[in-house]
């Protein structure tokens, strides 16, 4: 955490990463706080210098004696993505839905571990 933040907070920026294809290259990035609202939603910005790239949103709703976490995506666009999304957007796509469920069931089994 940077600026002085020391877990979750509005504003706080972190290093993030990602695997591609989960054997490599590994991608390291700057990634800022966007809402953090303890126990009901985390959501951050990953950025290229001050330049939003793409926006990820975790959202926590209690149901009955469980919690239904929700997972987000929004990709920014421009013209270089614009052009991607033509190319190549449907393997993203079905990475993206792939490696969110993946995330999703380790929230569930960390949750569930507490338990």
């Amino acid at each position: 955490m940077a600026r002085g933040a020391t877990g979750p907070a509005l504003g706080a920026r972190f290093r993030g990463h990602v695997r591609r294809n989960e054997i490599g290259p590994v991608y390291w990035t700057t990634c800022r706080g966007t809402t953090c609202d303890t126990g009901h939603e985390f959501g951050f910005e990953v950025l290229v210098g001050d330049r939003t790239v793409n926006n990820w949103r975790y959202r926590l709703t209690p149901s009955g004696s469980a919690t239904e976490v929700t997972e987000s995506f929004r990709l920014n666009q421009n013209a270089l993505m614009s052009l991607y999304s033509l190319l190549g957007d449907q393997l993203r796509r079905r990475r993206n839905l792939r490696d969110m469920r993946k995330t999703l069931e380790r929230i569930k089994a960390v949750a569930e571990a507490d338990t």
